[in-house]
């Protein structure tokens, strides 16, 4: 994803993760929330959902805005991934899951009225995560590892130096491995938490490239499942041996 700072654009900002904590099949959980970086604002969209007790898949979406688009000095992009992960309760409150998935992004980028550059990039991701789930509060670690590699560079950035040794460093190092961990919170009842992720990104092989390093999300989180179903279901009244 994208971003611009004052004077400097970013080609790459970290998605925030779907973290569902599953325990059983036919779970699902669907999110919203909106983001924030150095200087990018996102909006992310996520739903998974348990095939097996064990197997689940999910689908992200977000989208990135930063500097002023409309003025052309500013980008945007969107990104979207899709995942198939293992989980597994460990005793009655913690789960441990793993999800491994592929990314694309497209972004566009406004110098000014003349000068621009469209990027493209997929990414490979292995997602493990470790959290505690209740009724009321889920936190979760996620140490993510990407391979990011952009399949289309083109510019025509001239008058802007920095801009164009920029891009051109990309060009010459198009493949990065990233570590990406991320810190999840929600809080809030069975089927409706409220939900924060706070997470840095690093480039562990082209540290000098413009890549956006932090992203905070806040957002609204809904889950469903057979077992809080039937801890809501009224109980019916026995009667008595005499009535």
């Amino acid at each position: 994803m994208i971003a611009l700072s004052s004077c400097t654009h970013y080609y790459y900002t970290p998605s925030s993760p779907c973290v569902p904590l599953f325990k059983e099949k036919n779970e699902v959980r669907a999110t919203g929330s909106i983001g924030t970086g150095d200087k990018t604002d996102t909006k992310t969209a996520q739903v998974a959902y348990s095939l097996t007790n064990h197997l689940a898949i999910s689908a992200n979406y977000m989208e990135a805005r930063g500097g002023n688009f409309d003025s052309k000095n500013g980008a945007r992009g969107n990104y979207k991934d899709i995942s198939l992960g293992y989980f597994r309760p460990v005793r009655d409150r913690f789960v441990f899951e793993v999800f491994t998935g592929y990314g694309y992004s497209n972004q566009l980028h406004h110098y000014s009225e003349d000068e621009s550059a469209q990027l493209s990039f997929q990414k490979y991701f292995i997602q493990p995560s470790f959290g505690l789930t209740t009724d009321f509060l889920d936190i979760a670690f996620t140490p993510t590892f990407s391979r990011l590699s952009f399949q289309h560079i083109e510019s025509n950035v001239y008058s802007n130096s920095f801009e164009s040794a920029a891009l051109a460093q990309i060009s010459d190092s198009r493949t990065s491995i990233l570590f990406e961990p991320t810190l999840t919170m929600r809080a809030g009842w069975q089927f409706i938490k409220l939900q924060g992720q706070m997470g840095v990104s690093r480039n562990l092989t082209h540290k000098g490239l413009a890549f956006e390093k932090n992203q905070i999300h806040a957002g609204i989180s809904f889950a469903f499942a057979e077992r809080m179903l039937k801890k809501n279901k009224p109980t019916r009244r026995q009667p008595r041996l005499n009535e």
